[in-house]
């Protein structure tokens, strides 16, 4: 949650100080050299993160391209037209920046139907406290009202663009937690400006807006590195991606709520703005519901039906008896896990093994390992409920190595706290 702030404070940086002054160049060229630059910086992660970058299944690329196309390319795009539309008179620039606040909401529901993230009611109710609380810590000095948000034209281009990109946003926060699960965040960042970049020069090339790089001065260009590089580009999604990773993208979404925080407070050293008493009242309740949210924060893990299969059982090799399971596409994070297994009405305690085989240059699988169990595997249904995570993936220096790793697996399920209820 901490690097999800500090991330939320460098993109006030950028939305403050940096990219207000681009205004006059094109947006289409803002977003190309940014990510360009970003690019250049991130790309060596391709190069150190290449075995895992090739076993990447279909569905991860996939996700890859929604993050390029939506979060780098649509998104800052529509949320441009959205601002723009509403200088020439379409709706008030306020009623922008509040449908752009519906992004929390698109985030968690999208969560739930892509990632199926099942998370404590009580975490929803915070987060919806949060939420409210950001929208009158943004918008207690100009005085906007529910009366002004119910009257809003949603037909008209400014709220089309705005919901737009709040819906293009989110997708791209939620499909990059999808790559997340199974890629480490230094290369998913590289290759999400790398698509992004990709993504952009066809449609700057046809646009003809080549020909007006010749117009943006020294002045744009240092701010499009500052932003490229470090407040909305590089930096930023290292720290932000890094975060992502062991948080759900539901608690990661009400994170990024401290942006309006972090605005408020930049703006009274900047400026000299001092928060009214309803900002004051927002800020507090928005710090005392990002403490609830983090606690109620955990994740449930899933639980799952699959059928055993023959596979490579690389565990055999090395004096485990390992069967592979049939749901190798689960939107979870690679790793090894404790798990409960039931197959033909009896319960084993055992290890679930999801992830790249990085000893063996190997691809996905989801392996399981159940020390108790005696007779022919395969062909079988077997219900797993996954009760903690152990470790994340790793790769060892030999087969001798890995096995010795295994045994401290097969110790630590001595430490957990096992529940049967409901099983």
């Amino acid at each position: 949650m901490a690097a999800i702030i500090i991330a939320s404070f460098l993109l006030t940086l950028d939305g403050i100080l940096y990219r207000p002054a681009l205004t006059g160049v094109p947006i289409l060229l803002i977003v190309l050299f940014e990510h360009l630059l970003g690019f250049i910086f991130l790309s060596p992660f391709i190069y150190f993160g290449w075995n895992r970058i090739r076993n990447l299944t279909g569905k991860d690329w996939s996700s890859l391209v929604v993050m390029s196309l939506f979060g780098g390319l649509i998104g800052n795009f529509v949320l441009t037209k959205a601002y723009f539309a509403a200088v020439n008179g379409d709706t008030t620039l306020a009623a922008v920046i509040v449908l752009q606040k519906l992004q929390p909401f698109f985030v968690i529901i999208m969560a739930r139907m892509f990632l199926k993230e099942r998370l404590p009611q009580k975490f929803y109710i915070w987060a919806t406290v949060a939420i409210v609380s950001a929208y009158f810590l943004s918008f207690g000095k100009e005085g906007v009202s529910f009366h002004d948000i119910m009257n809003m034209d949603i037909i008209n281009k400014a709220a089309f663009f705005a919901i737009l990109a709040a819906l293009a946003y989110a997708s791209s926060t939620v499909f990059s937690k999808r790559l997340l699960n199974h890629l480490d965040y230094k290369s998913s960042a590289a290759l999400r400006y790398g698509g992004t970049v990709l993504f952009t020069l066809p449609v700057v090339y046809f646009t003809g807006r080549f020909a007006m790089v010749s117009g943006i001065s020294l002045e744009h260009w240092q701010n499009i590195f500052i932003i490229g590089v470090i407040t909305g580009g590089a930096l930023f999604f290292i720290i932000y991606y890094w975060g992502l990773h062991f948080i759900p993208v539901s608690l990661t979404t009400i994170g990024e709520l401290f942006f309006p925080f972090s605005a408020v407070i930049l703006d009274y050293f900047v400026n000299g703005s001092i928060m009214n008493s309803i900002q004051i009242i927002a800020a507090v309740l928005l710090v005392i519901s990002f403490y609830f949210v983090t606690k109620e924060g955990n994740l449930k893990l899933p639980r799952f039906t699959a059928l055993t299969k023959q596979g490579l059982n690389s565990g055999k090799f090395i004096g485990f008896n390992t069967v592979e399971l049939d749901k190798e596409n689960m939107d979870i994070d690679h790793g090894v896990y404790a798990v409960y297994a039931k197959i033909k009405d009896k319960k084993y305690k055992g290890l679930l093994n999801f992830g790249f085989r990085e000893t063996f240059h190997e691809g996905q699988h989801l392996e399981l390992y159940l020390p108790n169990f005696v007779g022919n595997y395969y062909g079988l249904a077997v219900e797993i409920k996954m009760v903690k995570k152990i470790r994340d993936i790793m790769k060892f220096k030999s087969s001798e190595e890995l096995r010795e790793r295994i045994k401290l697996d097969l110790k630590e399920l001595d430490n957990i706290k096992w529940k049967a209820k409901n099983f």
